[in-house]
């Protein structure tokens, strides 16, 4: 049974981003949640099940808030065996526990079971790869045409293409970096917030670290995300995307001229193991031809 929401409950503004599976069908080098930092580290903690969504429902409500948006992550969430039965389950709590629900999948386990439940989504992220002899434009055009699509009409869409991964780079941001200006221009603040068992993290470089998480008690979230959304944490001044948002920014040739030297935080993406992977993508891409 579900909770009902308060009148006074007020919303978490943002993307929250829940890892409901800690495994993936592809083996992506250097993303953070399942090899952060190319050292093979997966920084998700468990694949969920019904009764954890249940509890962070629960403590969520119970604080007085809901979630403007929630995006079901991975990993690939689609593989989590408990996937379809927290779908249904969330559809059922629009308006309660969040306002809009989404789901970012790399598109490979489109089952009869999986795709049967996609229409409670509001937006499906479907981020495809340059797998071994196949390219991002043949997924989407196989997609576009697939009789899945067809069936999801009135779901927002987006096929999008990774043929880049960021990487960490040595550079160092000069003392007098302004912080709190380079962090008004970091996607992640306001899009990738991860929310866990135990807490929920700013972004997902933060996740990440596994530093500076914002615990489940009411004035803490309250400052975190709604009274102070705009000020930096700690972490920010060395993270990776504040660097790259400086030397986006910044009128320094030093800087410049080492983004042109090194284009640092971004290389081209390989898979860890590009067997399975072919196997997986090709498998994916029957699956999505033979729906009916």
């Amino acid at each position: 049974m579900g909770y009902e929401l308060d009148k006074d409950n007020m919303i978490l503004p943002g993307n929250f981003q829940i890892p409901i599976a800690k495994n993936c069908n592809l083996h992506c080098h250097y993303c953070g949640f399942m090899d952060y930092n190319g050292q093979g580290l997966q920084t998700i903690d468990k694949s969920m099940n019904l009764d954890d969504i249940k509890i962070i429902e629960k403590t969520i409500l119970d604080l007085g808030f809901k979630f403007s948006s929630i995006e079901l992550f991975g990993g690939e969430p689609t593989i989590n065996s408990y996937f379809t039965e927290i779908v249904e389950y969330l559809a059922t709590r629009k308006g309660i526990f969040f306002n809009k629900l989404k789901l970012f999948t790399n598109g490979l386990n489109m089952t009869k079971k999986v795709v049967g439940v996609l229409n409670h989504f509001d937006r499906i992220d479907i981020s495809t790869y340059p797998i071994e002899n196949h390219t991002i434009s043949e997924y989407r055009e196989i997609w576009d045409s697939s009789n899945i699509a067809k069936k999801l009409s009135d779901v927002d869409v987006c096929v999008h293409g990774r043929t880049h991964f960021f990487h960490s780079t040595d550079f160092e941001l000069p003392k007098d970096a302004d912080i709190k200006k380079l962090f008004q221009a970091c996607f992640q603040k306001d899009n990738c917030r991860v929310v866990t068992m135990d807490g929920i993290y700013r972004c997902g470089m933060i996740h990440h670290e596994k530093t500076e998480i914002y615990k489940y008690d009411k004035k803490i979230l309250e400052d975190g995300f709604i009274n102070n959304e705009d000020e930096p944490l700690k972490f920010c001044s060395s993270c990776d995307e504040t660097k790259v948002a400086y030397l986006n920014q910044t009128n320094d040739t030093s800087a410049e001229a080492y983004l042109q030297w090194k284009r640092p935080n971004t290389k081209e993406w390989v898979s860890n193991n590009p067997k399975v992977d072919k196997r997986n993508y090709e498998r994916g891409i029957e699956l999505i031809k033979n729906y009916e």
